[in-house]
């Protein structure tokens, strides 16, 4: 997304000749502001409708924003503000890395070892929290518990996770779920996603498993680390994969995967025991997609 358009119902019973501004904020300071119009060619429905709309183009640097949308009657001299009309950030985006699901005897299933990462490489993203919800519609799942989990500050390109847990009840059996999620930084949700699990019998304690749609290599966690770390990778299709390990002059430290895999979000854990402290490099290749990551050893 490089294009932001923002939109705003007005109310005008006089129909004064009224204008209407957008003051777009960074904290606290103005670094734009820009006018509405309501005449049909700014995504703004059709032409004196009172919906008005903008499109501002968005930096390519890392910041969280706000709009001031603010309304200016002449004839009567007045003037509304409604700070905080909307947030949006270009920082990010932070995505779940890990969740793995657990289907329990009975109706429970428990989602462990949740983890987010924060893929943007400037800004550290306050705050962040992690909720998992029923979908409009959904017939499958009774009720979601513990849904909110708080993450707290996430630097930037580093994964941050919790020894805590999400949980839900089914309503009736079921091969697959479906749930929505949202990420959220000082209480205002700037991501969401759709995740879909799949757990084709019932037996007890089964593992749930979810199929990426894409080729995807995870920023391992902890990061730094000592002396072991976790690493995720995404497999849309069955492949053969080889995961390595390598230092800053390209020398092959390690290889935790050489093989064929299933579809599916894999987890390899990697001791750096025997690594002296600096940064590392791991290269997923899987057929054609090849994607290297950073990784810090510390002592």
């Amino acid at each position: 997304m490089d294009t932001l358009r923002l939109t705003a119902q007005v109310e005008n019973p006089n129909s004064h000749p009224i204008s209407v501004k957008a003051y777009i904020k960074r904290d606290t300071t103005v670094v734009d502001s820009m006018a509405f119009a309501d005449d049909g060619l700014h995504g703004d429905g059709k032409t004196d409708d009172g919906l008005w709309g903008l499109t501002w183009r968005l930096p390519a640097n890392e910041e969280m924003y706000s709009a001031t949308v603010v309304t200016t009657d002449p004839v009567d001299k007045s003037v509304y503000s409604m700070p905080f009309s909307a947030r949006f950030t270009t920082a990010g985006p932070i995505v779940f890395q890990h969740l793995s699901a657990r289907k329990h005897s009975g109706d429970l299933v428990v989602f462990e070892n949740p983890a987010v990462c924060n893929h943007g490489l400037t800004v550290v993203v306050p705050s962040v929290t992690g909720t998992l919800r029923k979908l409009e519609g959904d017939t499958v799942i009774d009720r979601v518990y513990n849904a909110r989990i708080t993450y707290g500050d996430i630097p930037p390109d580093s994964v941050i996770g919790t020894s805590r847990f999400y949980s839900l009840t089914l309503r009736s059996p079921a091969d697959s779920i479906r749930l929505g999620v949202d990420l959220a930084s000082d209480g205002f949700t700037y991501w969401t996603d759709t995740l879909t699990f799949y757990f084709p019998d019932a037996v007890a304690d089964k593992h749930l498993s979810v199929i990426p749609i894409d080729f995807a290599l995870h920023q391992n966690y902890p990061n730094p680390f000592n002396p072991s770390t976790t690493i995720n990778y995404g497999l849309p299709n069955a492949s053969e994969v080889r995961l390595a390990v390598y230092d800053l002059l390209g020398r092959e430290v390690s290889v935790l995967v050489n093989g064929r895999k299933d579809a599916g979000v894999h987890e390899v854990r990697f001791d750096g025991s025997g690594l002296s402290s600096g940064v590392y490099l791991y290269r997923l290749t899987a057929g054609s997609f090849v994607q290297t990551r950073k990784m810090i050893v510390v002592r």
